[in-house]
């Protein structure tokens, strides 16, 4: 088996993020009511970001943990990168706010 048979037998792509979803339906909404999306977006990462932490610091207490650690910090990337890229969709969002309705706004 090719990978291109691989890949075609893959199935098509599926977005599965429930802000992005929303933010692709973004026409039907107001400005306003994404940007609040996205924050409070922003706000849920920020606590869970928080927790992890807080996961990862009582793990690293425990020398037996070494390999169990690997998934929190795993964790901790992923809210990293989730924040990071919830915040250039705010920056998305104030360009298309900025350039005016002909953009979809």
């Amino acid at each position: 088996m090719t990978n291109r048979q691989k890949w075609e037998g893959a199935g098509p792509p599926v977005l599965r993020h429930p802000l992005v979803l929303r933010l692709w339906l973004g026409h039907l909404a107001t400005p306003e009511t994404l940007r609040a999306l996205v924050e409070r977006h922003l706000a849920g990462t920020r606590d869970e970001l928080a927790e992890v932490r807080g996961a990862l610091r009582r793990a690293e207490r425990v020398p037996q943990w070494a390999f169990p650690r690997v998934a929190p910090a795993w964790s901790e990337r992923q809210h990293l990168a989730e924040f990071a890229l919830a915040e250039e969709m705010l920056a998305d969002l104030a360009r298309l706010a900025a350039a005016g309705p002909a953009t979809g706004a």
